[in-house]
């Protein structure tokens, strides 16, 4: 695996926070990403990211008021890249153990602080041969979860050999997950089909 891109701070059975190692620089929204643990690789898909203050309850406040770019905010006052954070959560789908990969929880959350790496074109092909994933995601508590599934499958269509063929099963999996709304089914697919 590459270099690390961020470090657990929360971990469940469900899904895992971490910090990214840059500020602003999380994975993209649906992305896979892996975390290795001896002989378990648990996957899962980012869900959602936000930039805070690393203090609780300490909101950032406005410091390029007399500044005509952005990036002279960080200029004038380096202490930012310290002061806030750029953390993810991820909902953890399926695992890996040796070469075998298993399309449900792993039997444990990861551990704290261990280091969570972008997932390779290969990895995620894996990953998208089972689509069991996507009824997970569908029912998750994320109050955008649509938007959720959609980036997800965007991005794994991206990084797929046969990108439609990938679009094609998953959007039947949808059907048969979703047959009793298919608005809701019709705004997911309109969701992915206008990045195409």
């Amino acid at each position: 695996m590459a270099n690390h891109i961020a470090e657990v701070i929360e971990s469940s059975s469900t899904e895992f926070v971490a910090q990214a190692v840059k500020l602003h620089h999380p994975p993209e929204l649906g992305e896979p990403v892996a975390i290795k643990d001896g002989k378990i690789v648990t996957y899962g898909l980012v869900g959602y990211a936000e930039t805070t203050s690393i203090e609780p309850g300490r909101q950032a406040i406005s410091r390029g008021t007399n500044l005509t770019n952005q990036s002279e905010v960080y200029l004038e006052h380096p202490e930012l890249t310290v002061l806030l954070r750029t953390t993810f959560t991820a909902i953890v789908t399926s695992h890996r153990i040796d070469n075998t990969l298993y399309p449900f929880l792993p039997p444990f959350p990861v551990k704290l602080h261990s280091f969570v790496y972008q997932c390779d074109e290969e990895e995620t092909t894996s990953l998208s041969k089972d689509l069991t994933f996507l009824e997970s995601l569908l029912r998750n508590n994320l109050p955008t979860a649509d938007e959720f599934v959609a980036a997800s499958l965007r991005v794994m269509a991206e990084k797929n050999p046969n990108p439609h063929d990938f679009l094609d099963s998953a959007g039947q999996r949808l059907a048969i997950i979703l047959r009793n709304d298919t608005s809701r089914l019709q705004q997911i697919i309109q969701r992915v089909k206008m990045a195409e």
